[in-house]
């Protein structure tokens, strides 16, 4: 699993071991994002729960679950979940026999599915307000959102959402944040301002260059800000 940098804390008083998680960017996680974006979506009750602890290597636990639900994906009806024991893991306590809302994609180097530490994946009994958000995006027939936050960037600045068609505009708030609704298709998203360069974080969950927006969903682009006169 790839390494995340720490750009946000996720406190949690049932962690025995730690308070904080290791996050992507832009966080919070938006849920119409991380539900397009990972491979399988299912309610699953926790049945297993094994540690391993390698002498050359972190220790890990894996998770054996039955699903309850399927609401996106295929999965087996039992499958298992790698969690290495770092500030990666998820922002929840596992308890056997207690059943989980999960976002999962597949790790063919564990042999076991993955979920984002700082994503929605929640226990059950948390995940309401979750859930109705699936169940409004499964309806939506109008195209997504792209979110643009500027780390260290200018207010105002112009963002452009350039698809095949047609090219969609938004400016960047106070909270270095820029949101563009825009319709299904493929967009390559740019932003310049006079005096300044930008990169793509190497954390950010998508790629400007190549954002993909279904009814529905939203795409997260973290980008840099650089003074060139400084």
């Amino acid at each position: 699993m790839g390494m995340r940098v720490i750009l946000c804390v996720v406190f949690s008083v049932a962690l025995p071991f730690s308070t904080y998680a290791v996050c992507n960017a832009p966080q919070p996680r938006m849920v119409c994002a991380e539900y397009f974006k990972e491979e399988a979506t299912v309610i699953a009750k926790l049945i297993r729960i094994t540690h391993h602890a390698p002498k050359d290597t972190h220790d890990y636990y894996v998770y054996e679950l039955r699903v309850q639900k399927k609401i996106k994906g295929q999965i087996p009806s039992v499958f298992e979940i790698w969690e290495e024991n770092s500030s990666g893991r998820a922002g929840f306590e596992w308890r056997k026999d207690e059943s989980y809302l999960l976002f999962l994609s597949y790790s063919k180097d564990e042999h076991a599915w993955l979920l984002d530490g700082c994503g929605n994946s929640a226990p059950l009994k948390e995940a309401g307000r979750t859930l109705a958000a699936i169940e409004r995006m499964q309806k939506a027939s109008h195209g997504g959102v792209i979110q643009v936050v500027v780390a260290d960037g200018i207010p105002g600045t112009t963002v452009v959402a350039t698809s095949r068609e047609k090219s969609y505009r938004g400016r960047v708030n106070s909270e270095r944040e820029c949101r563009i609704r825009v319709p299904e298709g493929h967009y390559k998203v740019s932003i310049s301002e006079p005096g300044w360069s930008f990169s793509t974080d190497f954390f950010s969950y998508e790629k400007p260059e190549d954002v993909e927006i279904r009814n529905g969903s939203c795409a997260q682009i973290q980008l840099e800000a650089s003074n060139k006169r400084k």
